[in-house]
């Protein structure tokens, strides 16, 4: 008797669970919510996509009183079932995913398939749109040794403050604010004041001499398109910082050899071929017009003629406009050949 009563016990208990589990496979689950993670391009649509078919392929306009789906921040969805498991929210142009934003979707048991099959729990779902992050970058020029000018394009309009605030120069173990000022050649059309997408950054204070520099972004940058800041820490470009100004000889192809050589005035300096380019080396950009009024080149590179002045076709480029690296020389030829053994 007792072991039939154990036996009915465990059959019942059995019956239980598998049940149980027949109403669990049965209920309805969400495969995927996209668009899912972090700074994801402000798009148009959100689509939910369950693991069975809910509707007929007849019946596939919802309004949103019709569904329990709750958007945060509120959105102007016009709900649509794309195929028998998959429903979206179609967003006008106007009223699309604003960047820089965190939504969350929130969907309550109440959606059925055919068969009555339903969700058992609520689902929520969060991701953000694309946060300020500086996207590419271009030198402008060098105001001094240790002041250069970057532009910089930012992914979103971004405040002046916090640009001043979370991009810096750190150079020689130091961090190094930055001054931040519109770009005048990109005619930007902004709404608000101090903001913009295109910035030209230089240090506050000359970062020092000959030392290796990182253009920096931290988290923090905001944008006047969205609430949710940027959360990019990196290096942006890396460069070096001038040396002191300074002459270091000239470079030559030597006669006997014909290999490139550096004259530094010393008495083992090898001879150079005069008819081969022959470059003034300095540690640093210079123009030409200072060399041509400041420099006596002896014998006269015009051979004594009043009337010739052998800069005035001088091609030149002063390469101000691109990072300096460590050890990097800059050039000046010589725009006239020279006599030979002189």
């Amino acid at each position: 008797m007792i072991k039939s009563i154990q036996r009915l016990f465990t059959f019942l208990i059995t019956v239980f669970f598998t049940q149980s589990i027949w109403a669990e496979d049965a209920a309805l689950h969400i495969m995927r919510i996209m668009p899912e993670g972090e700074n994801i391009p402000a798009g148009q649509q959100i689509v939910i996509t369950f693991d069975q078919p809910v509707v007929a392929l007849s019946d596939m306009k919802r309004t949103a009183e019709q569904l329990p789906i709750s958007l945060k921040p509120a959105l102007d969805c016009q709900w649509r079932w794309l195929d028998t498991q998959s429903l979206a929210c179609q967003l006008k142009a106007e009223t699309s995913l604003s960047p820089a934003s965190r939504y969350t979707l929130t969907i309550k048991p109440g959606i059925t398939t055919a068969t009555g099959a339903g969700m058992n729990t609520t689902v929520e779902h969060s991701f953000t749109t694309e946060t300020p992050d500086i996207r590419s970058t271009w030198f402008r020029t060098w105001l001094t040794p240790g002041t250069p000018v970057i532009q910089t394009e930012f992914t979103l309009p971004v405040m002046q403050s916090s640009v001043e605030q979370h991009v810096y120069f750190y150079a020689g173990e130091q961090r190094f604010a930055v001054r931040a000022e519109p770009d005048p050649d990109t005619h930007e059309n902004n709404a608000q004041p101090d903001t913009h997408q295109y910035w030209l950054l230089s240090p506050r204070q000359p970062l020092p001499l000959d030392v290796p520099v990182q253009l920096m972004i931290e988290p923090g940058v905001t944008s006047s398109m969205g609430p949710v800041p940027g959360n990019t820490e990196r290096s942006i470009v890396a460069f070096h910082s001038f040396p002191d100004f300074s002459f270091l000889g000239i470079r030559c192809y030597s006669a006997d050899q014909g290999k490139q050589v550096m004259i530094t005035g010393r008495s083992a300096d090898p001879i150079c071929d005069p008819l081969s380019p022959i470059y003034m080396v300095f540690s640093a950009p210079v123009a030409y017009q200072m060399i041509q009024h400041q420099m006596i080149i002896s014998p006269d590179l015009a051979a004594g003629r009043k009337d010739y002045d052998p800069w005035a076709s001088y091609s030149f480029y002063s390469k101000l406009e691109q990072p300096h690296q460590q050890d990097q020389t800059y050039e000046l030829w010589f725009p006239e050949r020279l006599k030979a053994f002189q």
